[in-house]
């Protein structure tokens, strides 16, 4: 009896050992579920009632049915798929678990010790090791008003390579990882409505530099803005696993939130997890402000470069040309294989480049462009000596002397906008809100954005009378409006438009509170007889409206407006524009033709203020009436 008991007591601590144990990795195992790193390599986040849940929505990137929604039991799973010598299916190959997640394996193993037989990965290594990553870039193009979800500017990321021992460093043979909408041969108000409710696939994506300069810089005349990130080493490397690990999920596409800037920035929280920057982005991510998200973090840009597009390095080159110099190039350009005279080498470089830039507009590819060059150009250039413009030297040239235009586009104003203001209109006096939540009026002070232009979506005006029965107006709620006022010059001969919908009060239905629905859109001209100062414009509209107050219900018609901007030197700006509206004539409604002359100026304070001042005359049939109107601008 007395060795019976002692082998129950160490039998009973033993359990007890086992017991404190099993505690311990439950307790270690559910920390771990909850960290801030796990959920950032699963993609989750805090819903609208507190309720947390992956933004993939591609079932290959979870183990358990439940890992959308419970990061515990996604780690219970993923620990026994990394135990398992079994291969998943990742999109067209198969692969172990722990290479088609050797972010999740790395991190899971450092985490508990594991002691798991590791796996060879020979196409994760052979995919990572293209990159020899040195340094994250992250690009932004600016606005691009031919796609629609370009319209807000776009960004993407540049992996740059250590240079080769003894050969110079070229970025554009670096490799961009973008996210981009799978849209397949979708186009016109489909593809826009796809877009909106979120029904195209969006992946990760990988390319050569180059072709992002092709596409951005050459095809679409947009500039990049290159910013440099603090990070170091082992953080570009937990990126690039988690960009691996992004080959096995989609996420539903949203041109307004969940797009190209938004789920970049979750790459960048799974770099460094201290940079909280998706959960400032609800209801719209509009890339320039993830630009400024990443400002306000101290030192997380190192340093930033810009690229100006292919049209402005060659409008830089004219610009130091002589007058002979400029009449060589217009006589020469449109003739191949006959270059008489003797071309200075500026000239020379011109033509070069906008042999370039017509090959790549109209065929979309820089293969295109070596097939087009003229030979006769290219051995005139190589014979010729003289002063050369380097891109690099243009872009200097370019920051030094297009002022506003060239200023970084995080320094511009915010993206959404509040106005009050007070004036007065005939026989009342008056108070006005409005509110923006995007994006640019061409009012609005030009850096960061696209000059001549006017983007805006959701733009609400309210005004209220104080001497009127009807006290409260809706004004107008534009729904969306994009105009493009580009002028028209020796080398952009494109024409202006604009495109809109939404609501607004019809002025010459003598009805105080009366709304419109209206379709409207236009085409035009701009031209800039000073240039970077004034432009004048000319536009031909036709718009469908609908509204209680017509009889009968719909009425349409033509109208021509004619305007001019003002810049003056970035801060303030002022414009002045005459509409004359004909609409179709009807018996039951005669009251068919009117007109509306605005002349508006703003100052921008800063960033985030501005003052504005309006004035508006509207010549009706049955009377005429004007406004003045002075108010304060808060964007945010």
């Amino acid at each position: 009896m007395s060795l019976i008991w002692p082998f129950f007591l160490f039998c009973a601590f033993a359990s007890s050992v086992s017991a404190s144990g099993s505690e311990v990795d439950s307790a270690r195992l559910h920390a771990i579920a909850e960290s801030r790193y796990w959920k950032l390599l699963l993609h989750y986040r805090k819903g609208r009632w507190g309720s947390e849940e992956s933004e993939a929505d591609g079932a290959g990137f979870f183990f358990s049915p439940k890992g959308r929604a419970d990061s515990y039991a996604e780690l219970l799973a993923t620990l026994e798929a990394f135990r398992s010598d079994k291969k998943i299916q990742v999109q067209t190959h198969s692969e172990f678990p722990q290479c088609a997640f050797p972010e999740r394996f790395r991190f899971l193993r450092e985490q508990l010790k594991l002691d798991i037989p590791v796996q060879s990965c020979p196409d994760f290594d052979e995919w990572k090791a293209r990159f020899h990553a040195r340094a994250v870039v992250l690009v932004y193009a600016a606005p691009y008003f031919g796609s629609p979800s370009s319209m807000f500017g776009h960004t993407f990321m540049r992996i740059d390579a250590a240079p080769s021992v003894g050969m110079a460093k070229n970025p554009q043979l670096d490799r961009a990882i973008s996210f981009e909408a799978f849209t397949g041969s979708d186009g016109g108000m489909g593809y826009v409505l796809n877009g909106l409710i979120g029904n195209y696939p969006g992946v990760f994506s990988l390319h050569p530099y180059y072709l992002k300069i092709n596409a951005y810089n050459d095809i679409e005349s947009r500039d990049l803005w290159e910013y440099e990130l603090n990070l170091g080493p082992e953080q570009i490397d937990r990126m690039l696993n988690h960009a691996w690990e992004m080959g096995t999920t989609y996420f539903n596409y949203y041109f307004f939130n969940r797009n190209c800037s938004y789920h970049l920035m979750s790459l960048l929280e799974v770099a460094n997890p201290d940079w909280h920057l998706r959960e400032n982005f609800t209801v719209a991510t509009i890339p320039i402000d993830t630009i400024r998200v990443l400002d306000k973090i101290p030192g997380a840009i190192r340093k930033r470069a810009f690229r100006p597009a292919l049209l402005k390095i060659l409008e830089a080159r004219l610009a130091r040309t002589s007058p002979e110099e400029r009449s060589d190039f217009y006589r020469l350009r449109g003739h191949r294989g006959k270059i008489d005279g003797h071309p200075s080498t500026q000239t020379l470089d011109a033509l070069l480049d906008w042999q370039k830039y017509e090959a790549m507009n109209g065929s979309h590819t820089i293969l295109d462009f070596d097939h087009q060059v003229d030979l006769e150009l290219l051995r005139a250039r190589a014979g010729s000596s003289g002063p050369v413009l380097t891109e690099q030297a243009a872009a200097e040239q370019i920051e030094k002397e297009d002022g506003a235009a060239s200023r970084p586009p995080e320094s511009g104003h915010l993206s959404s906008k509040l106005t009050v203001g007070g004036g007065a209109e005939t026989g009342s006096g008056l108070a006005e809100l409005g509110f923006r939540p995007a994006f640019h009026d061409y009012i609005d002070a030009d850096p960061g954005y696209l000059p001549h232009s006017r983007l805006v979506i959701g733009d609400v005006l309210l005004q209220y009378r104080f001497h009127s029965p009807d006290t409260l107006r809706l004004q107008k709620l534009t729904l969306a409006e994009v105009i493009n006022l580009a002028p028209w010059s020796g080398l952009k001969h494109g024409l202006s438009w604009d495109l809109g919908a939404g609501f607004y009060h019809p002025e010459d239905v003598g009805c105080p509170s009366c709304v419109a629905g209206r379709v409207r859109g236009g085409l035009g001209i701009t031209v800039s007889p000073w240039p970077k100062v004034a432009t004048v414009y000319a536009l031909a509209h036709g718009q469908l409206e609908a509204s209680s107050s017509f009889v009968p219900f719909f009425r349409f018609g033509p109208s021509g407006e004619l305007g001019t901007q003002w810049d003056f030197g970035g801060r303030a700006k002022a414009a002045l524009s005459f509409e004359y509206f004909k609409y179709f004539e009807s018996s039951l409604m005669p009251r068919q033709n009117w007109s509306a002359t605005t002349a508006q100026a703003s100052y921008a304070l800063s960033a985030r203020w501005s003052l504005e001042l309006r004035g508006e005359l509207y010549a009706l049939v049955q009377d005429n009436h004007a406004r003045i109107l002075l108010s304060t601008g808060w964007y945010f």
